[in-house]
């Protein structure tokens, strides 16, 4: 299967129904990935995100909606999302591809590492250089490779037949060391829960930690004191006849520890929300 979308979605589904499957049987997605619904952890949480809030309050004063208490109570048994797919699988990645997003290539090497699921990336390879005739559509969105289509189409062969008859070669920190940095971002700045539990009350993130002490420096006392900044998740609208603003646990904080310069101590609470935009509309 190729692509993000269309090809690669559709042959990992046929492929996990087919009736021909064997032991054998092996899983090859270019430029593509796992989708998350293989993620037992996820697909369970997909049920009760369905439920939205609605206007109609049993009584008193719902500001925002209503959602009876626990609606959306979610979270998964381990830190790591992980696929649950029932072939051995391989997404092949280029460094340089336009249309496929190098965060979500990274999602998938995040969250299926220790698992017989592999994930590599191919050095300067574009979306381009796999196919034989290329849509004005394609080519427009696409980078320019650096590899040229030729090496990329040894590199991707030399994976395929590796990950068919000697699968423990396919193990390098080539992977590791491009995709660090979005594991640093996603998981630990953001708390992102499409890499981490998928909870609403569980978690946090840096970036909003952060952002309560960059909205108050510089200090007046000149900056002296030390700062611990901290945040929490909580879904703001999961109880019912409370309005957020009188909820202690979702009131920000900030305290000052007596010393030598002093110690700020700050909570901030987040909601984890989620919006689809286009390349147009983020660029």
């Amino acid at each position: 299967g190729m692509g993000e979308v269309g090809g690669a979605a559709a042959a990992q589904r046929y492929a996990a129904t087919a009736t021909t499957t064997g032991a054998k049987a092996r899983l090859v997605l270019l430029a593509g990935f796992l989708e998350r619904v293989w993620r037992p952890d996820i697909a369970a949480c997909m049920k009760t995100w369905s439920i939205q809030p609605t206007l109609k309050c049993p009584k008193g004063f719902c500001p925002g909606g209503y959602l009876k208490d626990g609606v959306h109570n979610c979270s998964a048994p381990t830190k790591i999302p992980r696929p649950r797919y029932p072939l051995p699988s391989l997404s092949i990645g280029g460094e340089l591809d336009g249309l496929v997003r190098m965060s979500r290539m990274a999602e998938a090497w995040y969250t299926q590492q220790a698992t017989e699921h592999e994930v590599k990336l191919v050095m300067g390879m574009s979306h381009s250089d796999l196919m034989s005739s290329i849509p004005s559509a394609v080519a427009a969105q696409d980078l320019p490779s650096e590899c040229g289509a030729a090496e990329a189409r040894t590199q991707v062969s030399k994976l395929i037949l590796d990950f068919l008859l000697a699968p423990e070669s396919l193990e390098s920190s080539a992977e590791a060391e491009i995709f660090g940095p979005f594991v640093e971002m996603f998981v630990k700045e953001e708390g992102s829960w499409w890499w981490t539990l998928n909870s609403d009350e569980e978690g946090s993130s840096e970036w909003a930690a952060k952002a309560q002490q960059r909205l108050v420096e510089p200090l007046p006392c000149g900056g002296g004191a030390t700062w611990h900044a901290e945040n929490e998740f909580h879904l703001l609208s999961d109880e019912g006849l409370i309005p957020p603003y009188y909820r202690p646990k979702h009131r920000p904080n900030l305290t000052r520890d007596e010393g030598t310069e002093g110690t700020l101590r700050s909570l901030t609470v987040a909601q984890l929300r989620y919006v689809e935009l286009s390349v147009l509309q983020v660029a």
